[in-house]
């Protein structure tokens, strides 16, 4: 390593078994141990009383929240009564879909004779794919008969807008 790279490291000075008392100091200042790199280490000792009471009260309070959170899990569930009703609820659902799913099972196992099962199927997937296509033929027979006019009945334009 070069000898102007180690003026610029850094060294890191930390009090062993006391939590978040470490400091950095240049390694050029630290080795020539002037007043500026004396005065930081005396503030950072001073400043050890405070770091000490701000660790203890987050460890109060860390502890606080562990009591807490244990009383919170000795306390009974208090929707237990609503999910045991919604979950009563999702099984008789899912009951009566199996029920309802059964018959439907029963049919497409035995097809009655006669009758091709493709296009059977065929002709139940074109009802659920287009339901309204026998409505609208319908509909449309009864729209081309009402669409003529007779001849004796010519439109009449309003005065007010045949301007």
């Amino acid at each position: 390593m070069p000898a102007r790279d180690l003026d610029r490291a850094t060294v890191e000075v930390r009090i062993e078994g006391v939590p978040r008392a470490t400091t950095q100091i240049a390694r050029k200042g630290l080795l020539s141990a002037d007043i500026g790199t004396i005065r930081q280490i005396e503030n950072r000792v001073a400043s050890l009383p405070r770091l000490a009471a701000d660790v203890e009260a987050r460890r109060q309070e860390a502890l606080s929240r562990v009591e807490q959170a244990e009383k919170a899990l000795a306390e009974p569930f208090k929707h237990a009564d609503a999910l045991k009703a919604a979950q009563r609820n999702s099984a008789r659902i899912e009951q009566l879909m199996a029920e309802a799913a059964k018959p439907e099972q029963q049919q497409q196992a035995e097809p009655p004779a006669g009758r091709d099962p493709q296009l059977e199927q065929m002709q139940r997937l074109m009802k659920a794919s287009f339901p309204q296509q026998a409505a609208a033929t319908v509909a449309a027979g009864t729209a081309t008969a009402t669409q003529q006019r007779p001849a004796e009945h010519p439109r009449q334009q309003d005065s007010e807008y045949g301007r």
